[in-house]
């Protein structure tokens, strides 16, 4: 009898396209939140109102300081992957998609990340790539080195105000720095129409669910030939209508990937 795993990498091996979401399990809340260290950090964020910093800072806990499973997970889903035309959505603002070295033409990130910065007043055509200075200010304020009110910020050219990580964290957030993107994954799924997909949803919650929960069961229903798995701890149930064309698993999507090569 087929196991799970085996049956995911044949509908991936038959598809000719695979359209991947991936949401707030990679984020790792639930493991985040019991570190005593963490949350006297997030204090600090919210105190200096800085918290446009935690998706980098949660990287930096996640990778650095707790050696998680994230990193690994993403390298078995581009090994499952490889070789095949993909598109990839993510909720997630940890940044650990691009770190796996997936491409970036390949995949959108609608809420941000910490690879833009734009200004903190919302001015138009005020993105600009994050330098490592930055990045290294950040993790020094994680190690307690430097104080978050001490960060030093790059200046808008429109209208002074700092420069902050282009996410949702941001008061003033410029959809410009997904837009692009999100351009090419609207005429990437057109061409999905009536083809072969392997859809898999993994990790995505009901936090955003208009991103990638119902426009992938969207997908499945109006394509007969696409293949729907979900994998989620707890809401990995399958609507009725594309319950034929699918397959739930009821395990954390970082998790499961870990067992892909076992």
């Amino acid at each position: 009898m087929k196991t799970a795993v085996q049956d995911i990498r044949d509908f991936v091996d038959q598809a000719e396209l695979v359209l991947i979401g991936t949401g707030e399990e990679f984020e790792r809340k639930k493991i985040l939140e019991q570190d005593p260290e963490y949350c006297a950090i997030q204090e600090k964020i919210k105190l200096a109102q800085v918290t446009w910093v935690k998706p980098y800072v949660d990287t930096y806990w996640l990778r650095e300081r707790m050696q998680d499973k994230v990193p690994e997970a993403l390298q078995h889903l581009k090994r499952l992957i490889d070789g095949k035309n993909y598109f990839i959505v993510s909720t997630s603002m940890n940044g650990f998609l691009l770190e796996a070295g997936f491409k970036d033409n390949r995949m959108v990130e609608p809420c941000g990340s910490y690879a833009l910065m734009q200004c903190v007043n919302g001015c138009q055509d005020s993105l600009e790539e994050t330098s490592e200075n930055f990045l290294e200010q950040i993790k020094n304020c994680c190690q307690g080195s430097l104080e978050w009110e001490s960060l030093s910020f790059n200046k808008c050219a429109g209208c002074g105000g700092k420069k902050v990580f282009n996410n949702l964290y941001a008061e003033h957030y410029l959809e410009q720095g997904y837009l692009p993107r999100w351009n090419t994954y609207m005429k990437w799924l057109q061409g999905t129409v009536n083809r072969k997909v392997c859809i898999i949803e993994l990790g995505e919650g009901l936090r955003y669910p208009s991103v990638i929960r119902w426009p992938f069961e969207k997908t499945a229903y109006l394509n007969k030939k696409a293949f729907f798995i979900r994998v989620h701890e707890r809401l990995y149930q399958l609507t009725q209508e594309i319950g034929e064309q699918g397959y739930s698993i009821a395990q954390n999507a970082v998790d499961f990937l870990n067992t892909l090569e076992n």
